[in-house]
């Protein structure tokens, strides 16, 4: 799969929607499959673009767990995504080459180490919502704290790292750091329209939203608000998605949890080969 093709299969997981989440990741799973023997022998090129399928690969399987009522079919999205993360990711050849990895093809920010630890962040969020078990919850925000380290200064991934640690330690009843949330927002609205687009800046703008309400910093709530309907404006859909989504979600997780039938922790363990 070549970068034009990525963009386009990456284009259509952003439109969302189930069938187009499907496709996708049909997609990313046809072209990202690769045997592990041949990783060490590709072109940095061809591998690059390699890296790009298999976290679209690994962040749709997430999307599909994440909007699935069937608790076994969720599992199932969370067990691809966990295979992905330890048979790609966690490959050698594969993690020192996506530390070098700082930009695109055109040039654009793309920190690739730390995408990735984003990606395993999310991960561990979702399995730990699915299961009921907040110890996950320190494994996502070890997974951010990672990301923090290994991206540029300044950087969209570094301050979406940072919202995203900050929002899984309130999750855990921890405090958080608000002024530090202000900030990384900033940058990554400053960055998307060259680092991740309007979509990237509508879902931090969501999560900013959440954020602010919970700090009771209602004037920056109205911030996260006006940013979130410019994004969607662009992106030619209602900005009430979300709140409506977050609403489904939370109730399309008590259907998961109760239908999930016997599965444990160990299960969604990853583990490198």
């Amino acid at each position: 799969m070549k970068s034009r093709e990525i963009y386009q299969v990456e284009a259509r997981r952003v439109k969302g929607g189930k069938a187009n989440l499907i496709a996708a990741l049909e997609d990313a799973r046809s072209n990202g499959e690769v045997d592990e023997a041949e990783i060490a022998r590709l072109p940095l090129e061809e591998l690059a673009d390699k890296m790009r399928c298999w976290r679209i690969w690994a962040v749709t399987a997430l999307s599909l767990a994440n909007g699935e009522w069937s608790g076994k079919r969720a599992a199932n999205f969370l067990r691809e995504a966990r295979d992905v993360i330890g048979v790609y990711y966690y490959n050698e050849t594969v993690w020192e080459r996506a530390k070098q990895l700082k930009t695109d093809a055109e040039g654009h920010e793309y920190q690739m180490a730390a995408e990735m630890c984003r990606d395993e962040g999310k991960y561990w969020l979702r399995v730990g919502a699915f299961l009921g078990n907040p110890l996950l919850i320190d494994k996502a925000i070890e997974s951010f704290e990672e990301t923090i380290s290994l991206a540029e200064t300044g950087t969209s991934a570094a301050a979406l790292a940072m919202i995203e640690r900050e929002t899984a330690k309130r999750t855990k009843g921890q405090g958080v750091d608000f002024t530090q949330i202000r900030q990384a927002f900033t940058t990554v609205v400053d960055l998307s329209p060259r680092v991740g687009g309007w979509d990237r800046m509508a879902a931090v703008s969501w999560m900013y939203i959440k954020e602010a309400v919970f700090s009771g910093n209602f004037k920056d709530s109205l911030m996260g608000v006006r940013n979130l309907r410019i994004a969607c404006n662009q992106l030619d859909k209602g900005w009430l998605q979300y709140p409506r989504n977050e609403l489904l979600t939370g109730v399309m997780g008590i259907s998961r949890r109760m239908t999930r039938g016997d599965v444990y922790a160990e299960q969604f363990e990853i583990q490198s080969k």
